[in-house]
């Protein structure tokens, strides 16, 4: 019962909290908990998705490995289990146009907001143009300050 109990404190049920002893043995009460942790999981994720600004792309079990004549597959599903970020490693994709670097990237920071991650995409152009039309420092700090805060940005 502690571990329920524990879990309602990590949620901040506290009008649940505070009648604690009347409605612990309640058989309801693991339920209702289950629930709104799953609800948070589910909004969550969602939320992380839609700030990601990840959009549409192709999933990685769909890309052709036979196409770019140069391609370290082991290395790209390396990185699809995150460890660069656990690590705050750098990575770059370079390649010619066309061979798949963006859809790989986007790949990688879906698997990012799936396992918890703040993740935010943007091109290098978008992310330069927003910086260079800001009016002033504080506008400068601001909009830095908000590529700065995802955990990963693509």
């Amino acid at each position: 019962m502690n571990n329920l109990l524990d879990r309602a404190k990590a949620l901040k049920l506290y009008g649940l909290l505070s009648h604690w002893d009347e409605i612990c043995n309640e058989p309801l009460v693991t339920k209702f908990i289950s629930w709104e942790e799953s609800e948070r999981n589910n909004r969550g994720l969602e939320r992380r998705m839609a700030s990601s600004k990840i959009g549409r792309f192709k999933p990685l079990p769909e890309f052709d490995w036979q196409w770019p004549k140069k391609i370290d597959r082991e290395v790209i599903e390396d990185l699809i289990l995150l460890k660069f970020i656990k690590d705050v490693t750098n990575v770059i994709l370079f390649g010619p146009n066309g061979v798949g670097k963006t859809m790989i990237a986007k790949n990688i920071a879906h698997q990012a907001v799936i396992q918890g991650f703040d993740v935010l995409f943007t091109t290098a152009s978008d992310l330069l143009k927003e910086l260079t039309t800001q009016d002033g420092a504080v506008a400068l700090s601001r909009k830095i300050r908000y590529y700065v805060k995802p955990q990963l940005l693509v």
